[in-house]
This record gives C-alpha cells, sequence and structure tokens, in this order.
C-alpha cells in the first residue's frame, strides 16, 4: 500500500540554504546561514492566500539568480511569528527542540551554543489575518537563563540534541567526544542523573519564568554544569547526535560510518553498532526509544534494536541506490541521506530527505517506501552554503568528508550546479497540516533546502 503526499504550502523563508528546523506542537524553528532565527507558527487553520507584500511570509532578498516565488504562494496557513536577529553572527547549522516544546537551543557556525526557551507568559503579536491571530496563536522564544558555550570555537559543539524535556543537551565535537549538559542543575537535594522528574523539571521552569519575567534582563546567566563526556573510538566529527525518549540512552554518528549507544545511567559505551561503512548524517530514535534509525553516505537506512543493539533491517538496500547492501525496501535513494526523522507520537513512519532533493516516507512495520515527493522547491533563490563540502545532519549542517567528493558517489549536482537541490534537514508536526477543511487536519512533515525554502507535505485523504 501506497501514501500520497500533497505540497500543502511552501515558503521562501531564507537568504541561503535552510540547513536545520526544530518542530514543536504550535511552532517551528528554521535557521540558514544567515545570523537570523525564524519562527513560523504550526497551530493555524486558516489557508487563506494573501499576497507577497505580507510582513508575515515576505522572504529575504533573493543571493542568487533562482526567481523567487510567484506572489500567490505565500499565506498564512504558516505565519512567521517572530524573528530572532543576530542569533549567531555566521549563521546556525543545528536546531532542536525539546518534545514538550519548552525549549530550543541552537549552534552557530562562529561556535557558540545557545539556549532558549518558550515563555508561557507572553505571545507574539500580530494582527488579526485570514481569521488568523498570532497573538492568540503562538507563544514567544526567549534566550534562556543558562548558559552551555556562549564564546566557543568552530566545531567545539557540532551536532546537537534535548531530551524530551529539555533539562539535558548533548552536543558533538569534531574530534568524536559527546558531551551532556544539565541546563537545569538541582538543588543540594536532588540528584543530576535522576530522570524520573521530568514533569516536575517542565513545571518548575514555567513557574521560574513567569516569577523572573520583569528581572530576566538583570540576571546573571548560570553556567550549565557538564554530567558527562564521552569518549568514541573513532575519534571522527560527530555529525548526528540523538537523546532517547526516556533520556536514559544517547546515540551519535560518526563521519566514519561508526554509531554509537551511550547509557547515560552508568555513564559507559553499551553498543558500538554495526557500521554503515560511508559518513553518517543523521541518526534518531524512534518516538517508543526501541529502534534507532541512522542514515547518510551510504544510502540506505538501517535500523537498530536500542536494548540488544543488532541492526534488524536495512532500509532501500534493494534500490538502486543501496551502495551494494542487500535489504528490505527497494526504491531506494540514488543520493546521499542528509536528514531523517520519524512520524511524531507512533513512530509508524520513517521520512526522509537527501542530496538530491528527494524526500522519502518508509513504513517501519513493512520495510518499504511508500511515497516519494520532491523536496528541493520553494525558495528565494540562494546560494549554496557549502557546495559539495557541506552535508546535512539530521535536523542539521553537517560536514562532508573531504576524500569523500560529490562525483565520486555518481550525484545528480556539482559545485556549479544552478539549481541546488538538496534536502537539508526535515521534521514532522506534531499538530499536523490543515487540510483546508474546517478544523480538520492531516499528518504532515516539512523540508528545508539548499534554495533556502520549507515545503510543507500533508497526506493526501485517504491516503
Amino acid at each position: 500500500m501506497s501514501k500520497q503526499y500533497l505540497t500543502a504550502h511552501t515558503l521562501a523563508a531564507h537568504p541561503s540554504d535552510a540547513f536545520t528546523l526544530a518542530a514543536t506542537p504550535s511552532t517551528l524553528l528554521s535557521a540558514s546561514g544567515s545570523s537570523t532565527l525564524k519562527i513560523h507558527s504550526t497551530n493555524t487553520t486558516s489557508s487563506t492566500t494573501t499576497t507577497a507584500s505580507s510582513t508575515n511570509s515576505k522572504p529575504d532578498a533573493p543571493s542568487a539568480d533562482i526567481p523567487p516565488l510567484p506572489a500567490d504562494t505565500t499565506s498564512t496557513l504558516f505565519p512567521e511569528s517572530q524573528t530572532i536577529k543576530g542569533a549567531h553572527r555566521l549563521g546556525c547549522h543545528h536546531l532542536c527542540a525539546s518534545l514538550d516544546g519548552t525549549r530550543a537551543a541552537s549552534v552557530g557556525f562562529e561556535g557558540s551554543v545557545r539556549v532558549w526557551d518558550c515563555d508561557p507568559n507572553s505571545s507574539a503579536e500580530g494582527e488579526r489575518d485570514g481569521g488568523v491571530s498570532l497573538k492568540e496563536a503562538t507563544p514567544r522564544w526567549r534566550e534562556a537563563d543558562v548558559e552551555v558555550l556562549r564564546e566557543g570555537k568552530a566545531g567545539e559543539v557540532w551536532a546537537i540534541a534535548l531530551s524530551a524535556e529539555g533539562r539535558y543537551l548533548a552536543g558533538t565535537t569534531v574530534d568524536g567526544r559527546v558531551s551532556v549538559w544539565d541546563l537545569d542543575p538541582p538543588g543540594e537535594q536532588q540528584n543530576t542523573t535522576d530522570t524520573q522528574n521530568t514533569t516536575t523539571t517542565t513545571t518548575r521552569r514555567k513557574e521560574q519564568a513567569r516569577e523572573d519575567a520583569s528581572k530576566r534582563n538583570q540576571k546573571a546567566k548560570t553556567k550549565a554544569p557538564k554530567i558527562r563526556e564521552y569518549e568514541s573510538k573513532t575519534g571522527s566529527i560527530g555529525l548526528s547526535v540523538d537523546i532517547s525518549p526516556d533520556s536514559l540512552s544517547v546515540a551519535s554518528a560518526h563521519a566514519t560510518g561508526s554509531l554509537y549507544i551511550y547509557s547515560t545511567s552508568t555513564g559507559r559505551l553499551a553498543h558500538t553498532l554495526p557500521s554503515l561503512q560511508a559518513p553518517v548524517r543523521s541518526c534518531r530514535f524512534s518516538p517508543s526509544g526501541t529502534l534507532l534509525a541512522a542514515a547518510g553516505d551510504s544510502r540506505v537506512i538501517g535500523l537498530y534494536d536500542v536494548k540488544s543493539g543488532e541492526q534488524v533491517a536495512i532500509l532501500g538496500g534493494g534500490g538502486g541506490g543501496g551502495g551494494g547492501y542487500g535489504g528490505a525496501g527497494g526504491s531506494g535513494h540514488n543520493s546521499w541521506i542528509m536528514c531523517l526523522d520519524w512520524s511524531p507520537r507512533t513512530g509508524e513512519w520513517l521520512a526522509s530527505g537527501s542530496w538530491d532533493g528527494k524526500v522519502k516516507v518508509w513504513s517501519v512495520e513493512r520495510r518499504v517506501c511508500v511515497a516519494t515527493v520532491d523536496g528541493s522547491g520553494g525558495g528565494a533563490g540562494g546560494k549554496r552554503g557549502g557546495g559539495g563540502g557541506v552535508g546535512g545532519g539530521g535536523g542539521g549542517a553537517g560536514i562532508a568528508d573531504s576524500n569523500n567528493a560529490v562525483g565520486d558517489n555518481n550525484q545528480e549536482e556539482d559545485d556549479a550546479s544552478p539549481q541546488p537541490k538538496a534536502v537539508w534537514c526535515l521534521r514532522w508536526l506534531p499538530s499536523g497540516i490543515s487540510t483546508g477543511i474546517g478544523i480538520r487536519k492531516a499528518e504532515g512533515f516539512v523540508a528545508g533546502n539548499a534554495r533556502g525554502g520549507l515545503v510543507f507535505f500533508r497526506e493526501a485523504a485517504g491516503g
């Protein structure tokens, strides 16, 4: 059984490559090679079309000769509710958000790591337009009162991930280490390794945000303590990292093709997973925490049992882009896989985005590809930020192996291509996407691409 996904909306969101995305129940955060973070509301239901002059969806000035979107493709379906200017002066390569939507974090090319809190006491300002009130719909984000790395060196922290409740932040380095910080340092009567009181942590943070709102500008930031540091055997850059939903495991993926799962309770390496034999650009735990998906330059997706560390499936191994792998799925990618994401709550579906602009949706149970769409459109026409030297990292930019050129892997593009296609990042939207029929919503996801565009897809009725 196949599924059909329709292009629900396109946004010319950024002047250059949209490197990274993070989704919460009410907002979508995105970043690029520019210094600005953008936040769009995702809990609206209006699909009323407006003109390109709308300030909520107008793109930044194009930086290349690729034509911008036509005026009638911008709307209030995903209005821009907030911009954070100067977040990272050289641009941002990774974003992540907690599952509960209360916290986010970002890493800049200049090396800084910044933490953001969703302020429960304020909302984004906006005119009522097309039946949507931004002030009512979308809370505002502000910089948190905790500091991880204000002035770091480029690559000192690369990929990042937040725990489900936003208390723990994991980050990789260029030399293969994985660090974990506690963003809500406990009092003397609490244990820093306690991961059971996640609801209490979230409630406490919201209460503190209300109490400290009037003093926020004067309050000194708290330095987040590093509570774990894992040394990988490979010593190569960690292109992707993730924290399991129960915060008991941390996974890292590396440019050598190595994959590791660490135990947060013991502070030790739990599993060295079977290698994919090429740079692994994305690794993601399933919503249940029982499976880990990983993919990269091998052009296949490996599924691993988190408890045993065994590889249980290869998706796409029977297709043209299988790289010599045998396995389930067929219809695999013909290009590097840059990013992965599981459908929320059930994890029934797994989406993958690739260098050639294709996005595939996989049935995890049947181990087959059920849909393929083009995620390369919708951009303002930004220049490809890194040409063949930049690759994705599961929701963020990554570094390609300097000895593994694009042409050597039969990619469809080269650095001189006038139409960049890469899908750097993608995220399923927890709140779904409006079908345009009343308040009904369908499952959907968004892809960020090398043209600076955000392309939103929703499941077709009856799909």
